[in-house]
């Protein structure tokens, strides 16, 4: 039985906003109640459980001055005063109008700060605390019965911030930290007879005649209109087009309307691609004509602009062309609330709770004994249950100030969930928004660990997975090579027609270039995608020249997810999101770029290559690109072999990482990898370590025996990474027969399941939103916690799409 025996540390949990096992928050009917030694909070419906399950003594409510201990100044040790889990904080949260009047429009782009956007609808909060019994939950007894120790540890748990909004960053704001620029010391500024008038009324597009949105070039005296704003408002984008047409020699610019008495105003330097500051800009102006003190603000800035768009900006018309649609709720029709650039991972969930596998491997998981809060698997199915079941699940515990709402639709927040998944992790453990095709990615990557190291009953992951066959043809041998890795996200290249403009930049009546879905495809695994490599080191010949590669499916998935590679970088090196049109067919078929393997006639180069064995060969091409970047030959070959081909950065960071070895540019002697022997003696002192045989037996085949380098080989790499090298280990030995095709590519017929749209000009900026398509055949929307029916879903605008195997 556990005992609190101390206070609270600094490094102790409190969970106390929302249920342990669903969805139920302080503000629900019947409050929560915090375990006072666990720590964690249960709702009426589950508190009892909680209680019979730690066999709770009642001596935590003695009254105060009684310690039970013999007495002492105290009134008694937390020791003594919170013995097991007698002890219950009662809390519950009531939602009033405020005596203010209506919060004041955002002034800043935060959510959650001072200044931003409202975190309510003009309600405040009152909070009430007080002791209960274990044997009796429906009686308050206050806080002042509770002996001194009690009370100073119940204040404690009131005052912590839980720990889930603790490691979350729930406060929000776009970076407001300008630069200034590198250009406004040495800025050149054109003798030319310019002069702008003082009154605003006079200022026009020197191209268009347009009156808003004016940007001045600091330089040459030009007025030109800005870019098109994401929501087609803004203008045509002349003052870009002059910065490019003039040689792109003079990169600042301001924006008219936005200049203040004190000097500041909105200005943009194109050659660096943002905001910046200019720090000699009332001298700047002054060259125009410009008498800064004379300024009024007329226009609004970047800042204010952006703030405007997204408080007046409705998703559901952009995503369903003005239609005004109705709210829908009930089973697979449940919302979830955005905390704050989560819209990605709303997006993904909703789309993966779409397919009946999935529920099904979340359906049945028990929550853990300690802390559910970092179990995965039942996050997950804590979830499940909501979206399943909201009559019985979210209904029951709406507080009363969601209660309208709830009449039309049911929604959740999945705070906890998109903590545990974002732990840890550089990008999604932040509150800003990311790229909803790698949080894809890396939620199926956690899965598959939660499912090894929980023993789950299937590995969700494992239905996602698919292989890459990468076919290469050395031009001057005449010889192939074959290599593969796995991957649970197909990405596929746009093949962008001519003039293909960014997002927003168009004209506004023009239409979208339209791209097929099968051109995509072919641009990606077929024909199309053929790739010459001129500078290509040959294996067999040692010497460089051309090479053929191309890439195909080696197997096919349950279920594939795939991301249309809308994003590339059109001028400069900056991705920029491509505005074309790729309308998806209900139903498509792979079956013409599925992989057939070594065909009759063709000769591998290693069985051409000196001193070829029978084992895996390096990917020539990386081998190449590396030995271009200053390594050895010898180097490159083992690092590809290492890393079983998978990248190029990674054989890389391999080589990297074994710069001290001092056989890294020795010819290595391998045997073949089917008469490989691993040092029997050395498989059990790395068992001792904690490895597995295979694991083991793996690192001792990369180290060539080496007991010393095969330690540090295991160590260096997650579990995750050696559980990986030998699924790949174990595909290459399962490979099929010459000319025979996999047995898993029979099935090559995929039908569109889910779409996750993106509105925006970055994958880290702007919102996601999902259609899915159930299993009635209806399209439903969903945008965060707002959920309709989809009348005609723009199926077009798609950037992640989620199939399903015929």
């Amino acid at each position: 039985m556990a005992f609190r025996k101390t206070p609270l540390t600094r490094n102790d949990k409190v969970f106390k906003n929302e249920c342990a096992l669903c969805f139920a928050t302080p503000e629900s009917p019947g409050g929560l109640f915090v375990n006072l030694v666990s720590m964690q909070a249960f709702c009426r419906e589950h508190v009892e459980a909680d209680f019979k399950a730690s066999r709770g003594s009642l001596l935590a409510c003695l009254p105060a001055g009684d310690g039970g201990d013999g007495g002492g100044d105290d009134g008694g040790s937390i020791d003594t005063l919170c013995n097991a889990t007698a002890a219950y904080l009662h809390e519950s949260w009531l939602f009033v109008p405020r005596t203010s009047d209506k919060p004041p429009p955002p002034k800043r782009l935060a959510i959650g700060l001072p200044g931003g956007f409202a975190d309510d609808s003009g309600e405040q909060v009152i909070k009430q605390h007080a002791l209960v019994n274990g044997s009796a939950f429906d009686v308050d007894m206050g806080l002042d019965v509770a002996a001194p120790a009690l009370r100073a540890l119940m204040d404690d748990v009131i005052a912590r911030e839980d720990a889930t909004r603790e490691s979350a960053v729930v406060a929000w704001e776009a970076s407001t930290d300008l630069l200034p620029s590198k250009h406004y010391k040495d800025l050149v500024q054109l003798d030319n007879g310019v002069t702008i008038s003082p009154d605003p009324k006079t200022w026009r597009c020197a191209e268009s005649g347009f009156s808003e949105n004016l940007w001045l070039n600091l330089s040459t005296g030009y007025i030109g209109s800005g870019r098109r704003n994401w929501d087609g408002s803004g203008g045509t984008g002349a003052a870009l087009r002059h910065y490019e047409e003039t040689g792109r020699q003079y990169p600042l610019a301001v924006k008219l309307g936005t200049i203040t008495p004190d000097g500041k105003a909105d200005v943009y330097s194109y050659a660096e691609d943002s905001l910046v500051l200019d720090p000699l800009l009332t001298h700047h102006l002054a060259h125009w004509g410009i008498r800064v003190g004379d300024m009024i603000k007329t226009d609004k800035s970047m800042a204010e602009l952006e703030v405007s768009l997204n408080e007046a900006h409705d998703w559901t018309r952009i995503a369903q062309d003005g239609k005004d649609l109705a709210s829908v709720r009930g089973p697979l029709r449940v919302g979830l609330e955005n905390l704050g650039n989560s819209c990605y991972c709303n997006a993904t969930l909703q789309s993966l709770y779409a397919l009946a596998a999935w529920r099904d491997a979340y359906a049945d998981i028990a929550p853990p004994s300690k802390e559910p809060q970092g179990d995965l698997g039942f996050q997950l199915a804590k979830l499940n249950a909501a979206v399943t079941k909201p009559e019985a699940v979210l209904r029951p515990k709406v507080s009363p100030r969601h209660a309208k709402a709830f009449e039309t639709q049911d929604f959740c927040c999945p705070r906890v969930l998109k903590t545990l998944v974002g732990q840890n992790h550089v990008d999604f453990s932040t509150s800003e928004q990311q790229d909803a095709a790698l949080y894809a990615r890396h939620l199926l990557d956690l899965c598959s660990r939660d499912a090894r190291v929980k023993q789950r009953a299937v590995d969700p992951q494992s239905w996602f997975e698919f292989g890459i066959e990468t076919r290469q043809e050395c031009l001057q041998s005449c010889t192939v090579s074959y290599a593969a890795h796995k991957d649970t996200v197909l990405e596929l290249v746009v093949p962008l027609p001519p003039g293909t403009m960014a997002a927003g930049a168009q004209a506004k009546d023009s239409p979208r270039p339209v791209v097929s879905f099968e051109a995509c495809v072919r641009a990606t695994l077929g024909g199309d995608a053929i790739e010459t490599v001129e500078d290509y080191f040959s294996p067999v010949t040692k010497q460089r020249g051309m090479c053929l590669k191309q890439h195909k499916l080696a197997s096919l998935p349950r279920f594939l997810f795939v991301a249309l590679k809308r994003f590339v970088a059109l001028t400069g090196w900056l991705p920029t999101k491509v505005d074309v049109s790729v309308p998806v067919p209900a139903e498509f078929d792979f079956k013409d770029f599925v992989g057939t393997g070594l065909q009759a006639g063709e000769i591998l180069m290693e069985d051409m290559a000196p001193g070829a064995h029978a084992g895996p060969v390096a990917d020539p091409g990386f081998v190449a690109e590396i030995v271009q970047m200053g390594f050895s030959v010898v180097a490159a070959e083992k690092a590809c072999l290492a890393t079983h081909n998978r990248s190029q950065e990674e054989a890389v960071n391999w080589i990297m990482a074994h710069m001290d070895d001092a056989d890294l540019n020795t010819p290595a002697s391998a045997p073949a990898a089917a008469t490989f022997q691993a040092n029997a003696g050395f498989v059990v002192q790395l068992g001792d370590m904690g490895f597995d045989s295979a694991a083991a037996t793996l690192a001792l085949k990369e180290t060539d025996n080496n007991l010393e380098r095969a330690a540090d080989w295991l160590f260096s790499r997650s579990l995750e990474q050696i559980s990986a090298l030998l699924g790949a280990q174990q595909q290459v030995s399962a490979q099929a027969p010459e000319g025979a095709p996999p047995a898993d590519l029979a099935r090559t017929v995929y039908k569109l399941r889910a779409v996750v749209s993106h509105v925006g000009k970055t994958t880290n900026s702007g919102h996601y939103v999902c259609h899915v398509k159930q299993d009635n055949g209806t399209w439903v929307f969903f945008n965060d916690d707002k959920v309709v029916i989809a009348e005609d879903p723009p199926l077009d605008l798609g950037y992640v799409l989620l199939f399903e195997q015929v």
